[in-house]
């Protein structure tokens, strides 16, 4: 199977390819690549020529304006990379026949209502969760042969792009890190999450999914579960409420994605054991 993968260098493009085999990922389009574009016209233009320079069996578009704060401040480039982008590259796939699979995010949801599925009604709170809603919106509407994935926060070692937050804790060694107490969500690994994708792909599973790890905890409880795993000592760890705006309560009810999977998800300590395992230590 040939995955035509947009945002192929970033984190998650990263884990992708490795757990897809890289001689069986085409590499596409990246933020570097859409950077200069400011219109949906050139963007239509970049989305056919992919697909018909790739011929792929499979589009997955990983790419995305993922920080609140850039989204925030440059609210058309977050639109045009977060909802235009996907619901272009969607119509060109359903054009030529190939199936697509679009990531997407837990902060559609409010917060105020959890556990919340895939019936749940979404009222984003950041500039970030709406632009990912209109981008899911754009792609279900398509017409195209596609999957919808909506995770969690994703955790774990990668050599690509700006560190992951696990990553950031550990590093805090000899100093102090300060973690959210009161903002529930799903710490995903990034590596596991990676081949469940990859799986759901391969099996057509088709419309919309949550995809995370099985137990929602705060960053409070994730930093010092992680500490204590990895046997990181000297981090200083300092907590507070979440920034006014924030999503505090992200339970997930993950029942589509087990049964597609056929097995349980991770929970908490395993999703960490997933990506330090207990016969190494983390080094900087």
């Amino acid at each position: 199977m040939k995955i035509l993968l947009t945002g192929a260098t970033g984190r998650l493009g990263t884990a992708f390819r490795q757990a897809a085999g890289r001689s069986d990922v085409l590499m596409g389009a990246g933020r570097d690549a859409l950077g200069v574009v400011e219109a949906a016209g050139p963007c239509r233009v970049a989305a056919a020529r992919l697909l018909e320079s790739r011929t792929p069996d499979l589009v997955v578009n990983l790419l995305a304006m993922t920080s609140r704060r850039d989204c925030r401040e440059h609210p058309a480039s977050a639109l045009l990379v977060n909802a235009v982008w996907p619901a272009l590259l969607a119509g060109e796939a359903r054009a030529a026949g190939v199936p697509l699979a679009q990531l997407s995010t837990d902060l559609v949801y409010s917060g105020s209502n959890p556990p919340y599925s895939e019936l749940s009604s979404c009222v984003p709170r950041s500039v970030y969760g709406w632009t990912k809603l209109l981008g899911e919106a754009g792609v279900l509407s398509s017409g195209a042969d596609a999957l919808v994935v909506r995770t969690s926060v994703l955790f774990g070692s990668v050599s690509a792009g700006r560190p992951t937050f696990s990553e950031e804790i550990l590093s805090a060694r000899g100093g102090a890190y300060t973690a959210f107490r009161d903002s529930w969500r799903h710490h995903t690994p990034i590596h596991w999450f990676s081949r469940a994708l990859l799986e759901l792909v391969r099996k057509g599973c088709r419309g919309l999914v949550l995809l995370a790890s099985s137990q929602a905890c705060s960053r409070e409880e994730f930093a010092c579960s992680l500490l204590e795993h990895t046997g990181v000592e000297d981090v200083r760890l300092l907590t507070r409420s979440s920034p006014r705006g924030t999503p505090t309560r992200l339970r997930l009810a993950l029942d589509r994605a087990a049964g597609w999977l056929e097995g349980p998800l991770p929970d908490a300590s395993e999703s960490i054991a997933i990506e330090y395992p207990a016969d190494s230590r983390w080094e900087p």
